[in-house]
């Protein structure tokens, strides 16, 4: 399913796409290039031969006349899949909305002379073969270059070391008590490449694909600050051994995808369009993007949301830019989760509070560094004041934290991102059946709302629904918690209300007008399968109900206050458990949506039902909560027992390794034993931390001699946790 391999990087490559590729729009404006651009065609315009992911004009069958007509009047070179790895049988599929997901398939790069891309783009959106036609925007790493010097990582861990606030950090040794990555989670990082020789990464890096120099390995060749692997050392840098510094997970697995020039720093929209797409159809489910840029575009929109429908986990960096005007792919929420930078003062990051005047300790008008903030926002994560992380190795040297009067550093909403990426990783080691859209909930609900804007607790535009708190995030999916996932099997119609227009721009079968209509209120109960001792979280899954929204079909639970903007009114959770009751007690849930009946405007008969009719309504839900431990089956729980497994098995050519997965710090005993329950061999014998270890057994007793063939048992005891036991068979 998955198509990476395992990546020793042993250079730098030293080509760079010519920063001439990209067009500048005007001074200190965003960039686009200057030989294609990006085109939704209509369904039927452009069919590709089957395994074709390209072609030109002299393939006529794979154009209908009016497309071959507008392509060849713009002098179109080549034309190819703006996401060769979508099919129709890969693409998942939701109740129809405004923007069919099947749509990615009609998107295309059209390859142009070098020539004028805005009159190509007026040609082609004025044809109506064409959905639309936009640039391929630049967009450019996120990192801003500050300052100084420090010696210890604060997110981690702050106490006030370097004058900032004592304990506002993301609570990641608290978290680590519980696990430092339970089982190894991919995460693609689709950046500058990764250096997959580092010592806090090596053995850990998967190669994925290189859109900038297509065939080669996606090495980090950004001499200057190494990235995608400082990126990726925030994320997952070694603890307790390799390197010198520690990621949020110490035992996530890198893919890299690199769709970013190392030297400029960028890349084009349809490089990390395709990379997204990549993922997405080779099954990864959580991907760092610390990048972005100023220009939305549908196509890619698109691309975002069936990542989103797939079940991905998209962490994007806001931007740098201080500005409430959002970055993209950052502003493309509710697909993507947002990330935006706070300092060590339990601030949002902007230089106007630290560097006043001044950038480098030059005097500027008008310039100022900043976490961009704005209603896409959803988290912030420490990346002000820059951290400390994994750099590449040949430099020989690791990015110090720096203040605000030296010059070089990593931080700004590139760093913020991954410490996100990094705790939703800890979440899905936890919990490998949540899907996306659960883990951003989860992350959500846990967020440290610690009111960097006076007077408004809960989401705001400034830090979303506040600081990423990995202690509780991984408490969440953890303990006694359990997680249920289920889905409501019948539904009632409980109001209706008239008097009531609806405007109906664009939905499949329903002609676009105004409608009066009545609004039918429908609720549906669910019983939970798990005894919970205590009211649970509960969400409805957005991408598993149905009933009425905006673009898409949306849902609320009955008496949730909820302050996303995300998704419209009524609006989905994320809401702050103290502030709702969505059950009367822990048996039960109760959720509620609206379908319309729209009449015709001269008869007042019925027409259509929107989006649904009632019997068609359905809910799909998460809930999480405590269960006694005491005689309650597992059911679909979060794994909270130490866990072990042999490999390879049987094993015959002298060793095999003994794999611990243990859920919190406990005394743990490691032993073989053989058929009759004899020891044979004590292989570890003391206090473990929460994470995998591994042990290799050379096949051999305690009295140093081999053990003859037959079937053993590998037994793992623990104080507090119980035991496991795992068949390993010798052969000789």
């Amino acid at each position: 399913m998955r198509n990476a391999a395992l990546l020793v990087l042993a250079s730098v490559v030293g080509l760079a796409i010519a920063s001439s590729a990209f067009a500048q729009t005007g001074s200190f404006e965003p960039r686009y290039h200057r030989s294609r651009v990006i085109v939704w065609f209509k369904p039927g315009a452009v069919t590709l031969a089957v395994g074709k992911t390209s072609a030109t004009l002299a393939n006529s069958e794979s154009f209908s006349p009016a497309a071959r007509s507008v392509l060849s009047a713009v002098g179109a070179v080549n034309v190819r899949m703006l996401t060769p790895t979508a099919t129709a049988a890969n693409l998942v599929s939701e109740a129809p909305g405004s923007l069919p997901e099947t749509a990615q398939l009609d998107m295309q790069v059209v390859e142009l002379p070098d020539t004028n891309v805005t009159s190509a783009l007026a040609t082609l959106n004025g044809d109506p073969s064409v959905v639309v036609a936009e640039p391929d925007w630049e967009k450019h790493a996120c990192l801003v270059p500050t300052d100084s010097r420090f010696a210890q990582q604060w997110w981690l861990k702050n106490t006030g070391q370097f004058g900032g606030v004592a304990g506002f950090d993301i609570n990641a040794t608290q978290a680590w008590d519980v696990t430092t990555g339970a089982d190894p989670v991919d995460v693609v990082v689709i950046d500058t490449g990764v250096d997959g020789g580092h010592p806090d990464l090596i053995g850990r890096v998967y190669a994925g694909p290189n859109y900038v120099f297509p065939g080669s390995p996606p090495n980090d060749d950004d001499n200057y600050s190494s990235h995608g692997t400082s990126v990726s050392g925030i994320i997952a840098a070694q603890g307790n051994g390799g390197g010198d510094v520690v990621g949020v997970d110490w035992n996530a697995r890198i893919v890299a995808a690199k769709a970013l020039d190392g030297p400029s720093g960028s890349g084009s929209t349809s490089d990390i369009d395709a990379a997204v797409d990549w993922a997405r159809v080779n099954g990864y489910k959580l991907i760092n993007l610390s990048l972005g840029g100023p220009n939305f575009l549908r196509t890619e929109q698109v691309v975002f949301k069936n990542a989103h429908l797939a079940g991905v986990t998209c962490c994007v960096a806001m931007g740098n830019e201080n500005s409430s005007q959002p970055d993209y792919p950052a502003g493309y929420s509710p697909y993507v989760i947002a990330v935006g930078a706070v300092d060590d003062r339990q601030n949002r990051w902007n230089d106007h509070l630290i560097w006043p005047g001044r950038i480098s300790g030059v005097p500027q008008s008008g310039l100022y560094f900043g976490s961009n903030f704005g209603a896409n926002i959803r988290l912030a994560a420490p990346g002000g004041r820059l951290i400390e992380t994994t750099r590449s190795v040949d430099t020989g040297s690791y990015w110090p934290v720096a203040l605000a009067t030296g010059s070089t550093g990593f931080g700004g909403t590139s760093a913020a991102t991954p410490v996100v990426t990094g705790v939703a990783a800890l979440v899905k080691s936890l919990a490998p059946q949540l899907t996306g859209e659960d883990i951003a909930q989860v992350l959500y609900l846990t967020a440290d709302d610690f009111n960097y804007v006076t007077g408004h607790p809960g989401f705001d535009t400034e830090i979303g629904y506040g600081l990423v708190d990995a202690e509780k995030a991984v408490a969440m999916v953890s303990g006694q918690n359990r997680i249920e996932q289920g889905a409501t099997v019948s539904v009632a119609d409980v109001a209706q209300q008239n008097d009531i227009w609806r405007s109906i721009l664009s939905w499949p079968g329903i002609p676009a007008e105004n409608y009066p209509c009545i609004r039918h209120t429908i609720r549906a109960t669910v019983t939970f399968a798990n005894a919970f001792i205590s009211p649970p979280v509960v969400w409805a899954r957005r991408l598993s109900s149905y009933g009425a929204g905006n673009e898409n079909p949306i849902y609320d639970a009955v008496n949730v206050p909820t302050t996303d903007p995300g998704y419209g009114n009524p609006a989905l959770v994320p809401w702050r458990p103290n502030a709702w009751s969505v059950s009367a007690n822990s048996a039960q849930a109760t959720f509620e949506t609206y379908v319309y009946d729209l009449r015709d405007v001269t008869t007042a008969t019925h027409r259509y039902w929107w989006p649904t009719a009632p019997a068609g309504v359905s809910f799909a839900y998460t809930a999480i909560g405590p269960v006694s431990l005491l005689g309650v089956p597992h059911g679909t729980s979060v794994v909270d027992e130490v866990r072990l497994s042999a490999r390879p098995n049987p094993a015959g050519h002298g060793l095999t390794t003994l794999t611990l997965s243990v859920p919190k710090r406990d005394a743990v005993s490691l032993e073989l034993l053989d058929v009759s329950g004899r020891l044979v061999r004590t292989i570890f014998s003391g206090t473990l931390s929460s994470g995998i270890h591994r042990y290799a057994w050379d096949l051999r007793g305690d009295d140093g001699q081999p053990v003859p063939a037959g079937l053993y048992f590998a037994r793992c005891s623990t104080s507090r946790r119980g035991a496991a036991v795992s068949r390993v068979a010798v052969v000789r």
